[in-house]
């Protein structure tokens, strides 16, 4: 009775309750009637079951209930607002397939992710990644984020998300493995990424070549070498050949050091003619962490024997053990391919080391194989050392033995005339017993041809002691050919090695002075900066003056050369060239006055005082007026005279005068500016002290080097009556 009592009071009291309990029972049992008036209540009340039942009931109008889409889509999307999974997955469903509603795959996408929220199935994972691709592109940021780096399907994709900078990770690794997968042109994507670095690890991308070789196609091979060139991989990356400690085995390898395996390997791929054969070594042997990979080692070695260039030298340095067969293979390649010479003749420096070291016969079975490599050898490529113990033993030993003329034919005799000259070569020669001599020799012969060995022959002639007048004819016969520190050295520069050296510039000097094309500004500093004897130095100087007379600077030299050696009418002759001169800036008016007014010359030596004074004036005038300091001081002497004395002074003309005086530095300009001291004026003359210039000018007059025009101006300071107290 009591049981009876207590459901009549939940009933009355939670009716509702105990019906939307039993509403999901009904419609499982398909008494939708039932299921809808059990739940129609609480869904109203928004309990997300119920709701979630209401609109299933509604959307197919099942039971009683009329079919009302809209408002079945209603109910259940409010339960999906209730986080009822039943519901979320029922709408990410419908709006991805359009059963009820219309089709929307962002609507679909939002229940999806609902759906994964609330920890639904693993097949809303799934459809939150593929409508995510769908909606934004499988290579976006909320696409990215879907990626399980662990699926081999999605190592491309992951790889793009990360260049984007939408995932975290390295790329390239994820491109390999991608390729790996069998994506060809993933490896493409991972190489240009990682040849750009250069200092990362390139190993795995390289490990991967002969792979990609075989899958690629010919123009994805193509863009793979452009990339390997554009990126700059060549055999420099294969390191520097390591010196050897000891000469124990000369056939031994030569090991480098500093090189970048991976970034070598990449080059040889590329066709670089250094990497080749090295890289080949790795791929054929396994070796250096390299796969073993003969196939691929061959393809190499084909590209290296395809090459016209340096891949023979390549090929020749793998008989390197076995000389014989070295030396037959170059003589081989000479004879069928001439233009191989340059390359085989290079790698005969091992034949060349073998005879230096009286181990001929190694690869030589007649003196007609050593001529070959005499005649063949390109001499550069032998080191200095090797090369004085060969040219010793051949000189002094081979020689003198029964060789039928096989080793002086001409072709021989004109390749050992083009070995270069090298410190090193000559040094390492004359050190040999019975060197010196031929060290001696050979020097006097090559300084008439290189230029280099020129220039130590002077440098070390004491060493050398080779002839002075040998080397000047060698310098003569050079001069024009090589470019000659000495020569590149001014007159003023060669003249003052002279004065201390003149055998070693005075070629020089002569080449530059007899020119047929003289410059008349060396030779103007020939004439005034020579201190040795001219008749050192075979100069035509007539021919010179001749030439050079049109340019002031020279005649003005000249004319005081002539006046200096009281040949006045020479002198003023040249001093009127400088002077009248309408080509160049005037020079020697100042000189030509002096000479006018001192009535030095023929020309002037009947004028008048009055004349000699208008006829000068005119010419310093003239002079001044283009600009000559000298002109301009000479006319400032004339004019700045007191007027009881001269009826030529002009003060004011010649205030006129000083500022520019006052400007130049030439000696003429100074002794004007000092000269000023000593006014015209009674009242200044008692109030300036003068002294300071009196001092001044008998101080300068001492002076050796001064032209004669300054030191005749000078003398009208010392004569004022203040500088003879």
């Amino acid at each position: 009775m009591l049981k009876k009592l207590f459901v009549l009071f939940i009933l009355c009291t939670f009716p509702n309750a105990l019906l939307a309990k039993n509403a999901s029972e009904f419609y499982e049992n398909e008494d939708y009637d039932a299921a809808y008036r059990a739940a129609y209540a609480d869904a109203l009340d928004g309990d997300p079951e119920s709701s979630f039942i209401i609109g299933k009931i509604l959307i197919d109008g099942k039971g009683s209930a009329d079919e009302n889409l809209n408002k079945g889509i209603q109910f259940i999307t409010s339960a999906a607002e209730s986080d009822y999974l039943k519901a979320v997955i029922f709408l990410a469903k419908d709006y991805e397939e359009g059963k009820y509603a219309s089709k929307s795959s962002s609507k679909s996408l939002k229940y999806y992710e609902q759906c994964e929220k609330l920890g639904g199935p693993r097949s809303c994972n799934k459809k939150v990644t593929s409508l995510r691709k769908k909606s934004f592109g499988a290579i976006s940021k909320k696409s990215c984020v879907r990626y399980n780096k662990k699926d081999m399907e999605n190592f491309y994709n992951i790889g793009q998300c990360i260049v984007r900078n939408y995932l975290e990770g390295n790329a390239s690794s994820y491109f390999l493995k991608a390729f790996d997968n069998g994506n060809k042109g993933a490896y493409l994507l991972a190489s240009e990424r990682m040849l750009k670095e250069k200092d990362i690890n390139l190993m795995p991308l390289v490990k991967r070549i002969p792979e990609f070789k075989r899958q690629a196609s010919k123009s994805q091979k193509t863009k793979f070498i452009k990339q390997i060139k554009r990126y700059g991989y060549d055999g420099s990356f294969c390191g520097k050949p390591k010196n050897k400690s000891s000469k124990k085995n000369m056939f031994a390898k030569p090991k480098t050091t500093g090189g970048n395996n991976a970034a070598c390997a990449l080059a040889a791929e590329a066709g670089d003619p250094i990497a080749l054969p090295i890289a080949y070594e790795w791929w054929n042997n396994g070796s250096k962490g390299f796969p073993k990979s003969k196939k691929y080692a061959q393809q190499l070695m084909e590209n290296l024997e395809s090459n016209d260039d340096v891949d023979i030298a390549s090929i020749l340095r793998k008989f390197e053990n076995d000389p014989k067969k070295h030396f037959n293979k170059a003589m081989e390649y000479i004879k069928s391919n001439p233009l191989a010479l340059k390359i085989v003749s290079k790698e005969l420096k091992l034949e060349i080391e073998l005879i230096a070291n009286g181990e001929a016969l190694t690869f030589a079975s007649s003196f007609r194989d050593i001529a070959d490599v005499i005649e063949y050898i390109d001499w550069r490529a032998v080191d200095p050392k090797v090369l004085a113990k060969f040219y010793h033993l051949y000189k002094l030993d081979l020689l003198e033995q029964e060789h039928d003329g096989d080793l002086d034919t001409p072709r021989v005799k004109k390749n050992l005339k083009k070995i270069p000259f090298k410190k090193s070569f000559v040094s390492n020669l004359t050190s040999l017993k019975n060197g010196g001599e031929l060290a001696y020799n050979y020097m006097t012969s090559v300084i008439f041809e290189d230029c280099k060995a020129l220039d130590y022959a002077l440098k070390n002639n004491d060493e050398l002691d080779i002839p002075m007048d040998l080397i000047q004819e060698a310098q003569s016969t050079l001069i024009n050919k090589c470019d000659l520190n000495i020569a590149k050295k001014s007159i003023k520069e060669l003249l003052r090695v002279a004065k201390r050296d003149l055998d070693s510039v005075k070629i020089i000097i002569e080449k530059k002075l007899n020119k047929k094309r003289l410059d008349c500004n060396d030779y103007n500093d020939f004439l005034q900066f020579n201190r040795n004897d001219p008749s050192d130095f075979e100069i035509d100087y007539d021919r010179n003056n001749d030439m050079c007379v049109k340019f002031p600077v020279v005649s003005y030299k000249l004319a005081t050369k002539a006046y200096k050696e009281e040949q006045y009418d020479e002198a003023y002759e040249y001093a009127l060239k400088g002077c009248e001169n309408e080509d160049h800036p005037s020079k020697g008016c100042d000189l030509l006055a002096m000479m006018i007014i001192e009535g030095k010359s023929s020309a002037t030596s009947g004028m008048t005082y009055d004349d000699k004074m208008i006829e000068a004036i005119a010419y310093v005038t003239e002079g001044s007026e283009k600009k000559d300091i000298n002109s301009t001081a000479f006319l400032h002497s004339i004019l700045n005279q007191p007027m009881l004395f001269s009826k030529y002074s002009n003060n004011k003309m010649a205030d006129k005068l000083l500022p520019d005086l006052k400007k130049s530095k030439k000696l003429s300009a100074k002794i004007q500016v000092q000269r000023a001291c000593f006014s015209a004026d009674p009242i200044k003359a008692l109030l300036t002290n003068c002294r300071p210039a009196c001092a001044w000018a008998k101080k300068t007059n001492k002076k050796k080097n001064i032209d004669v025009v300054s030191r005749y101006l000078l003398q009208d300071i010392i004569n004022q009556n203040v500088c003879k107290q």
